[in-house]
């Protein structure tokens, strides 16, 4: 079976290459010495020249998908929101531009928007920030240290037992069960 060929990243003309391409045709010059000149293909000098000579225009036509929601200056907004707080979720991005702007796009839009201008989100951190500021202080979210406990009340007394790292069932029946529960209801009559 032969193999897929890989798609070719499309390089647009620019207006430049699409004046130069007239002009050099216009001065008879042949599709193959334009190609050369301008380093595109034959095809590409054909197709620029049939767009000027046949339906009079200079640039390319609409392309035929979904026209943008947003213009380039609520775009601009959303991304003075993103680069604003680093550790503002997509939801609260999206929530605080909804209020400004008033239009209603998906989360998800504002997400792949968000992405597009470098800033990712990453969980360890839990921040959204560019490539290379991982250990950056200004985007680490300070930890809290967690203590288990257990506890038991009855028959006026209490018990408070600290717990180091997670708690297992080995660990619950050699620091609970023998140490604290044990005793305590070897000294309460007909306890069972």
């Amino acid at each position: 079976m032969p193999r897929r060929r890989r798609p070719q990243v499309v390089r647009q003309l620019t207006p430049f290459e699409r004046g130069r391409i007239v002009g050099l045709r216009e001065g008879g010059c042949s599709y193959r010495q334009i190609a050369r000149m301008v380093n595109r293909s034959v095809s590409t000098i054909v197709q620029c020249w049939d767009v000027w000579s046949v339906e009079n225009r200079d640039r390319r036509a609409q392309g035929s998908g979904r026209p943008r929601r947003t213009t380039n200056r609520q775009d601009r907004h959303l991304r003075l929101l993103a680069f604003r707080d680093h550790h503002m979720s997509t939801n609260s991005v999206a929530a605080a531009w909804y209020n400004v702007v008033d239009r209603v796009v998906s989360v998800p839009t504002i997400y792949r928007r968000v992405r597009s201008w470098g800033l990712h989100s990453y969980r360890p951190h839990r921040v959204r920030r560019l490539r290379g500021e991982r250990h950056n202080l200004a985007f680490s979210v300070a930890r809290t240290a967690a203590v288990m406990v257990w506890g038991a009340i009855c028959c006026e007394s209490k018990s408070l037992v600290f717990i180091q790292g997670t708690m297992t069932a080995q660990q619950y029946i050699q620091e609970v069960l023998e140490l604290v529960v044990a005793p305590y209801l070897q000294d309460i009559p007909n306890a069972l």
